[in-house]
């Protein structure tokens, strides 16, 4: 388990997502992949959990909304540097 910096959490996002990594940035919504649905935040719960050690309830879930969503929930949990 190990401490992010923003780029490994995008690089791990996009390969979690199965998107090009250019598609992704801070800015970046769930409605703008279309991959990023209800499976894809399971499997955005998952990496979160297996890189970072992170386990999120199902309210924290149901906010993964964006990639500063996911900055967010690392950073609260003292894993983004």
């Amino acid at each position: 388990m190990s401490v992010a910096t923003t780029d490994d959490l995008l690089d791990k996002l996009s390969e979690c997502l199965m998107v090009d990594r250019n598609k992704l940035s801070l800015d970046t919504k769930a409605e703008d992949i279309d991959i990023w649905d209800s499976m894809g935040v399971v499997e955005i719960v998952f990496m979160l959990q297996r890189e970072y050690g992170v386990s999120l309830s199902p309210d924290d879930a149901y906010k993964i909304t964006s990639v500063q969503a996911v900055v967010d929930i690392l950073r609260d949990a003292r894993k983004l540097a």
